[in-house]
């Protein structure tokens, strides 16, 4: 009778530790719901100190610790849950949440599609681990869990309205994939949807600009700036799709907008910079690659930018010194640099060392055409005329649609007094580029064609 009495003692006892658990656990709840997530995990704990077993509070605590930001406190109450109940989808999708605001997109990708193998009708899970795969650069899968939230949302009027901006974030992605005709029709429903969304019209803008709607796209990016005011990286899109207009002025408008919203805004400086080169402002351009490089100093390209202004100003020691940066810097751009730097050794008459530069170039890269051209002007300055027209034709060979190496070549002509072959080729080169030296070629053609008839 005694032992009797004692099991159903321990029975009542266990009875009410759960009861009193599971009432910390609801208490836990109504807070939660309150968004008072501090006092909800205090009552979550209050269950788990009564019931170690108790999952839901763990669960629980985990979301109210990743509403308040405790991402890895969260993450261990969810591995607690997925440990004994490793069929809990919304264990795995709550962890991956956590995951993902810790930028461990990755492995919140693994927790996505834990979740989804158990639901494959998780919404929520489609939709978060696609934009994991957009934050780790795998658009393919993410658009395939883009089109599956869109064929899913179709059954739910509620989800239809909780994902309406799925088609923006879908043509992004196919943007980014180059398939552009898709991304177009997927932007056009975004901003059907909702015409306020400054992200559709900024994205279709962009697209519209690379593939050489360039009007169109400059109206759209100007809509998203109007939807907001502060869009960054729609001033910069449309300077560069102003710039490619020539519409230098207007270019350079934006990119000072840009810079103006974020002074560390790198590639503003870099755009705006090679803008006003190509309006011959190397003062402005110059302070400007200065500034980026400030702000970045391992980006090769704009040392070298930079040199180049410098070359254009006849600072021919700074232009050397950053073209030396360049190289140091071991990247790509190291054959451009060997070359840059030849081409000033070379202004300085420095031919032995200006030729041992351009020979790295040509080495790193044997179909580096402006190598070839700069080489050609050293032995024509050095009187070597067989190598010159060698590595002279080499360039137009390489590439036909660069106005310098024409420009170089009617050097070479004209010195030989080949003065038909000169015109041709300085005539080419205002052809390729009106502005190319434009004044300078007029008088040489001029010249050229009084030498001709004179002879």
């Amino acid at each position: 009778m005694k032992y009797i009495f004692l099991i159903l003692s321990i029975s009542f006892c266990f009875s009410a530790i759960a009861q009193n658990a599971n009432e910390h656990y609801k208490k836990g709840n109504d807070l939660l719901k309150q968004k008072n997530y501090s006092e909800a995990v205090l009552c979550y704990d209050a269950a788990i100190n009564l019931d170690s077993s108790f999952l839901f509070a763990y669960n629980n605590k985990g979301r109210a610790l990743h509403e308040m930001g405790k991402f890895a406190d969260a993450v261990a109450c969810f591995d607690r849950v997925v440990e004994f109940s490793p069929n809990d989808a919304n264990a795995f999708y709550y962890r991956a949440k956590s995951r993902y605001s810790m930028n461990y997109f990755e492995n919140s990708i693994l927790d996505f599609t834990s979740a989804i193998e158990i639901n494959d009708k998780h919404l929520d899970a489609c939709f978060l681990r696609a934009l994991a795969y957009q934050k780790v650069n795998r658009n393919k899968e993410a658009i395939l869990d883009f089109n599956r939230v869109i064929e899913l949302r179709e059954l739910n009027e509620e989800s239809t309205a909780k994902y309406q901006n799925i088609f923006t974030l879908s043509g992004f992605s196919k943007r980014l994939v180059g398939k552009f005709d898709e991304a177009l029709k997927d932007l056009d429903k975004a901003i059907l949807v909702n015409p306020q969304d400054a992200e559709a019209f900024y994205h279709r803008g962009v697209v519209k600009t690379g593939t050489k709607e360039t009007e169109s796209g400059i109206l759209d990016l100007t809509k998203a700036i109007q939807l907001n005011p502060d869009y960054i990286n729609a001033y910069y899109q449309r300077g560069l799709a102003f710039r490619s207009q020539k519409k230098m002025k207007e270019a350079i408008k934006d990119f000072s907008k840009v810079i103006g919203l974020d002074g560390n805004a790198n590639m503003a400086y870099v755009s705006r910079g090679y803008t006003y080169s190509d309006i011959n402002k190397h003062k402005d351009a110059y302070k400007d690659y200065s500034k980026a490089i400030e702000i970045n100093p391992q980006d090769a390209a704009t040392f070298i930018r930079r040199g180049y202004a410098a070359t254009e100003l006849k600072l021919y020691d700074e232009a050397i010194k950053d073209f030396s940066s360049a190289i140091e810097l071991n990247t790509p751009f190291t054959g451009y640099a060997y070359n840059n730097r030849g081409n000033v050794k070379r202004i300085m008459k420095d031919y032995a060392g200006a030729l041992e530069d351009v020979n790295m170039a040509v080495e790193m890269d044997s179909l580096n055409s402006f190598a070839f051209s700069n080489r050609g002007l050293i032995m024509l300055e050095k009187g070597e005329h067989e190598k010159s027209i060698a590595d002279l034709n080499r360039a137009v060979e390489l590439n036909n649609q660069v106005a310098e190496f024409y420009y170089n070549r009617a050097k070479y002509f004209s010195e030989k007094k080949v003065y038909d072959k000169a015109i041709s080729d300085y005539s080419k080169a205002r052809e390729l580029v009106p502005e190319y030296k434009a004044k300078d070629i007029s008088r040489l053609i001029k010249a050229a064609k009084k030498a001709f008839l004179s002879e």
